[in-house]
């Protein structure tokens, strides 16, 4: 069993210093067979970083897509609403002395000394990765990226939006719709607008500067973790992105993300609903769907 001093020795060796502010993206499951489980990995964290640390995770909140919710009962969430972020994140909505933010759907976790005032950057009227901007900039943040499956740094849907708006691009995609109950028991309808990548597509632009933006590669407990300069990762990105967008795409002919969904997209139609003779059904059906349902989105 992992305990938790293991986990703090570990946090040090990679880089993890008192008073750091954090922005956690993490496997639990990676981690290994903790002693106390979740709670343990989130206090080792805490801990590591003291009083004078910061430790953020994403609490994001589900919508429905169309056609879909035509035929879904509305479901209305609120500041208690369980996340799909993983286990952690969803300790750390009831983790003493956090602050849970505002955000209809695009809701953060925040512990430790700059809790209160960076929650002012994730309300109900925020862009949806302010706060993540804002640690970037002026919090010299880190971000923690625990477990060989999680990807993203949390920098890149801000870079991509920025560029999309300079050079007047969008996406277009099938947006989700949340009802939220907020503070005041007033019912707040949220469309989600912010553009997206494939996963593909986000690993292999990451992986171009990974080395520029790494301040510390090791383990926590048995999974692999790195530790990430979000200025610098931010700023990179910038760099790459307002001069040139497609910089996000992957290599697979046949994503429909990055082959159709942008206005630099191929937009190849016919490749798409043929790129597999058993699927062709399916794919004139996805691509209907897309056409009637999609929005655009930054």
């Amino acid at each position: 069993m992992i305990t938790k001093e293991q986990l703090k020795q570990d946090l040090l060796r990679l880089g993890v210093q008192k008073g750091d502010v954090l922005y956690i993206k993490a496997s639990y499951k990676s981690i290994g067979k903790v002693d106390g489980g979740p709670l343990t990995v989130i206090d080792a964290i805490c801990e590591t970083v003291g009083n004078e640390g910061t430790v953020i995770f994403s609490a994001f909140l589900k919508g429905s897509c169309l056609p879909r919710r035509w035929f879904q009962k509305k479901e209305i969430c609120d500041i208690n609403s369980p996340t799909w972020n993983g286990v952690l994140s969803s300790m750390m909505l009831s983790y003493p002395n956090t602050v849970v933010t505002t955000h209809p759907m695009f809701r953060y976790c925040i512990w430790g000394r700059y809790s209160q005032e960076l929650a002012s950057f994730s309300s109900e009227t925020s862009a949806p990765y302010d706060i993540l901007k804002e640690i970037s900039e002026n919090y010299k943040a880190k971000s923690l990226i625990i477990g060989e499956g999680t990807y993203g740094i949390g920098t890149t849907h801000i870079s991509l939006t920025e560029a999309l708006i300079k050079w007047n691009y969008n996406q277009r995609r099938i947006n989700s719709l949340i009802y939220y109950r907020n503070k005041e028991s007033k019912l707040v309808r949220y469309e989600d607008f912010v553009s997206v990548f494939c996963p593909k597509g986000l690993s292999m632009f990451t992986e171009k500067i990974m080395n520029d933006i790494i301040v510390g590669k090791g383990n926590i407990g048995t999974s692999t973790a790195l530790l990430i300069n979000m200025n610098i990762a931010l700023n990179l990105e910038r760099r790459i992105l307002s001069t040139n967008p497609e910089a996000i795409l992957c290599n697979d002919p046949t994503c429909f993300t990055c082959r159709m969904s942008y206005s630099f997209s191929e937009k190849k139609y016919f490749s798409f609903i043929f790129k597999s003779s058993d699927s062709v059904l399916y794919n004139i059906r996805y691509l209907l769907r897309f056409f009637l349902f999609s929005k655009k989105c930054r």
